[in-house]
């Protein structure tokens, strides 16, 4: 089972959300990294949106073919 770590935050008049120094430092979050946000039902769902170099490593073995190459 997963751990889960949650916090209590506040949404500004702007409509900006702080996320906890704690999580922010657990997950390395640093300023202008992107976000995704999907709601699902009653939720909000932040995920991390994977460099360049990261999404091409998590291909790494999903295509056998010698014609195809990855760039670093």
């Amino acid at each position: 089972m997963e751990l889960r770590m949650g916090e209590t935050t506040k949404i500004d008049d702007r409509g900006t959300v702080t996320v906890p120094k704690q999580i922010r430092d657990k997950l390395d979050l640093r300023a202008n990294q992107d976000l995704y946000v999907e709601m699902r039902g009653r939720e909000i769902v932040l995920k991390l949106v994977p460099t360049v170099s990261e999404f091409a490593s998590s291909l790494s073995g999903c295509v056998n073919d010698p014609r195809l190459t990855l760039w670093n």
